[in-house]
């Protein structure tokens, strides 16, 4: 340090005065008042004068004046640091007339200012690319002055977005940039997030404070990572083909297939990412012909995984399928449009008829064989080009009739004519027989006694029965499958 002389060294004169002032940051104008008294009975002047090495941080803003007699003058010194450090300056101060001179040493320092972040450090972690997110930190401004604050430019990512901007939106965006903290205030600054490469991100912002030596330092981390799905379905030759997101349409074409037929394409969507993500398909409209099968219309793919659906046609009648879609949104931000088409047509098939009445049939007596009425049924295909199959999935029909006698001599038959039995021919002399209606049973046992079947419409008073026949036919067992 200088003494008053502006030299290196220890102070030389005898007597020194010290005042000292300390400074909340730099670049602020701080004051020391104090007095001086008169006690005489004559007014006098009074200076101050710089000694040594005049230090620009102090100022003499009385650096003369007059003090009256039996009163006191106010002294004003100001001191406005531009950097860190101790500022000393030297000044003499004066009264010619009462022979008064003495040396004061004016002091000063600078303290940090208690302004501060709440947090140091922030972190967005794995953010899918073009998305964004926004975290709010506070600037806290603990002292009784005001400060104002600016975030330097320099320190932002530059824009761009193979490190810079999606879809309009920068790298990194801080809202304010500046603004004013209040005296014990505190102001809210959101950082937003929205990377643009598949990489790890780490930012250090600065802070400046005015008046503040010290910047203040935010340290932000994330990471963008991208959805890596493939979505693929069935072609025709059975090969996978990779659908395509919006603007895209894809095209599944079913063909032309025939009624009651069922045709199937697998949809497979994969995980080929880190991170798992979420699923869901829509479509235009609802129709039970055309269904999405083999799991959840929306679920979560795990990474690594993959989920397999089906579009299953199934035409139970005439349609046409243009126009149909189905959209699936991957992670909420990828839309694939799949536009399906397909018809289902009736076989091109001619029968002679649809419906015959046999009419009139002779019934022959017990034991006898009975009478076979025969038609033919001529099946066309007038199809050029497809050949057809023809599959009869009708259950055996039996013609079955019971004729019991009562105790008085009556007779009554029960025949079973176009009914349908539970099994293709009973056995032991047991059948079970369902009307045309389905609601009633009839069980005939082996024995005579044991014959359950309600035998009604006998008018004699004894209704007994007391013998009974069984006779059952086989009149036709569908079971064909041709091919014309």
């Amino acid at each position: 340090m200088k003494n008053e002389r502006g030299q290196p060294g220890p102070i030389e004169a005898s007597s020194v005065r010290v005042a000292e002032l300390q400074s909340k940051g730099t670049r602020v104008r701080n004051t020391k008042r104090f007095h001086v008294v008169n006690p005489t009975s004559s007014s006098y002047e009074f200076t101050w004068e710089p000694l040594g090495d005049p230090n620009p941080a102090w100022r003499c803003a009385t650096p003369k004046g007059h003090v009256l007699s039996g009163k006191r003058g106010e002294m004003i010194f100001e001191y406005t640091p531009d950097a860190v450090g101790v500022a000393e300056a030297f000044y003499r101060f004066r009264i010619a007339s009462q022979g008064v001179d003495e040396i004061f040493l004016f002091v000063g320092s600078v303290l940090e200012p208690d302004v501060l972040l709440d947090r140091n450090r922030l972190d967005f972690n794995a953010l899918m690319l073009q998305g964004h997110s926004t975290e709010r930190v506070h600037i806290v401004n603990n002292e009784h002055l005001p400060f104002s604050f600016s975030f330097d430019k320099m320190s932002l990512p530059a824009g761009g977005n193979a490190d810079g901007e999606a879809k309009g939106r920068p790298l990194l965006d801080i809202s304010p940039l500046s603004g004013l903290l209040p005296p014990n205030g505190r102001a809210a600054v959101d950082i937003t997030f929205c990377p643009g490469d598949e990489r790890p991100y780490n930012f250090n912002l600065v802070c400046n404070i005015r008046k503040k030596p010290q910047v203040l330092n935010l340290n932000v981390k994330g990471e963008g990572y991208a959805v890596h799905s493939r979505l693929v379905v069935d072609g025709e030759a059975g090969e996978e083909l990779d659908l395509k997101p919006l603007p895209a349409v894809n095209h599944v074409d079913f063909g032309t297939i025939y009624v009651n037929e069922i045709k199937k394409k697998d949809v497979t969507l994969v995980n080929m990412g880190r991170f798992n993500f979420d699923y869901l398909f829509g479509r235009n409209s609802n129709n039970p012909m055309l269904q999405l099968t083999g799991g959840l219309s929306g679920s979560t793919v795990r990474k690594g995984d993959r989920v397999k659906l089906s579009l299953d046609f199934r035409p139970v009648s005439p349609i046409n399928l243009d126009g149909t879609e189905f959209r699936c949104t991957i992670a909420g931000k990828y839309d694939y449009v799949i536009r399906v088409s397909g018809r289902g047509i009736r076989p091109a098939l001619h029968f002679s008829f649809d419906r015959y009445d046999f009419g009139p049939c002779f019934i022959t007596p017990p034991g006898v064989p009975p009478v076979a009425e025969e038609v033919v049924l001529r099946v066309t295909n007038q199809d050029p080009s497809a050949h057809l199959s023809l599959d009869c999935t009708s259950e055996p029909m039996c013609y079955l009739t019971v004729r019991a006698s009562s105790c008085a001599g009556l007779t009554r038959t029960v025949t079973s004519s176009g009914a349908k039995l539970c099994c293709a021919a009973p056995s032991m002399g047991k059948a079970h027989l369902l009307n045309t209606q389905g609601d009633s049973t009839y069980y005939i046992p082996a024995r005579a006694t044991d014959l359950s079947v309600r035998i009604s419409g006998f008018s004699a008073p004894c209704s007994g029965v007391l013998s009974y026949q069984i006779e059952i036919f086989e009149i036709g067992r569908a079971s064909c499958r041709e091919r014309v």
